[in-house]
């Protein structure tokens, strides 16, 4: 196809773009080993939330019923277990080190973190709280060993917790240094990406709610800024669902109102100065998404309950629809493969559009 792209210095020019036909890789109707009491297969594939890619090679994800499932072939076979004794928990945060190695944390109560070094078979509960307003929402590394996790406010500010030792141990961030939350507003866990962590010590968190903001700190999380954001706002409902950062200064925003999934009010912005302005696409995105990732080339990928979007032709301010299977979560594989999952097709393998000038 041929799309028509208006340059900076007023030339016209054409840009060609070949699209491969999406690859969908074929998903169990079971999941070996075990039974999944008073739920369906397709009840427990659209619950997957958590997904982690920790090479082209291993995956994991994890999502509700107690469920984790793993690859070492990029997504083609997966090995399912379900964690024993927290079989009726949902498991939306998730990080994955390498084939052996993985942390998972609960969302709901009680508030727990597990981790594993035997690919999954056995799970350490490295800890537990029993407050019925624990929520984690999200987990990011920045390396091997040190990773920050965080959740709803607790006594009017965000729980954090940090570990330099690879998740076997946690400790909270002093209360004075976490940021003060306004009332109703908290942070979606649909995809476990409103946390990115980037290089020397920087951490994007978003918020969502009555108020939707983007926190910003360059220390792993000891002091923080706050920046405001023009997406929808000021309803439980509505906020930041996702962001995705390219480095500290390009980001983009997206979300909406998961109650109204085909609403494309102020659903994303993007970012150039690290939050302190935003700039709004050409085009929204295709309703309410909860996952955006940047991929190749500047490419970036958003899905959510009724599609998935592209920055058209490598232009990230404009979105066009390249689906309307419905997914939770995108991770970017390399060699312009995307993995989506939670949706009516648990898995989507799918080669992105290409272009050239």
């Amino acid at each position: 196809m041929m799309r028509n792209f208006l340059l900076s210095f007023g030339f016209i020019v054409h840009v060609t773009c070949a699209a491969q036909t999406p690859a969908y890789i074929q998903t169990p109707t079971k999941f070996p080993g075990y039974t999944i009491a008073n739920s369906s297969a397709e009840e427990v594939k659209k619950g997957f939330r958590g997904l982690s890619v920790a090479s082209s090679k291993v995956i994991w994800m994890s999502g509700q019923k107690g469920v984790v499932g793993r690859s070492t072939d990029g997504g083609k076979e997966w090995e399912w277990r379900r964690v024993t004794g927290f079989e009726k928990m949902d498991f939306r945060t998730l990080h994955g080190f390498d084939k052996r190695n993985a942390v998972i944390a609960t969302a709901g109560t009680p508030a727990v973190i597990l981790r594993t070094k035997d690919k999954g078979k056995t799970w350490k509960e490295v800890y537990s709280s029993g407050d019925s307003s624990m929520f984690f929402d999200g987990v990011g590394f920045w390396s091997g060993k040190r990773g920050l996790i965080f959740g709803d406010a607790i006594n009017g500010k965000m729980f954090l917790m940090e570990t330099l030792d690879g998740g076997w141990n946690w400790n909270e961030i002093p209360f004075a240094d976490r940021p003060q939350l306004a009332k109703g507003e908290a942070a979606f866990a649909a995809s476990g990406t409103t946390i990115r962590t980037l290089p020397n010590g920087h951490v994007y968190i978003a918020t969502g709610g009555v108020k939707s903001r983007l926190w910003h700190s360059r220390d792993y999380g000891h002091h923080w800024e706050v920046f405001e954001t023009p997406i929808i706002q000021g309803k439980p409902s509505q906020g930041i669902f996702s962001i995705a950062f390219k480095d500290t200064l390009n980001g983009v925003i997206v979300g909406g109102d998961y109650l109204q999934p085909n609403d494309t009010t102020d659903n994303c912005f993007f970012t150039y100065d690290g939050g302190r302005t935003w700039s709004r696409p050409v085009h929204a995105l295709w309703g309410y998404r909860s996952s955006v990732e940047y991929g190749s080339d500047g490419v970036i990928v958003a899905c959510g309950p009724n599609g998935g979007d592209e920055s058209a032709l490598c232009d990230k301010q404009d979105w066009v629809n390249h689906s309307n299977a419905g997914a939770n979560t995108v991770k970017y594989l390399g060699n312009n493969n995307y993995l989506y999952i939670g949706g009516s097709t648990m898995i989507t393998r799918l080669v992105m559009y290409r272009c050239a000038l």
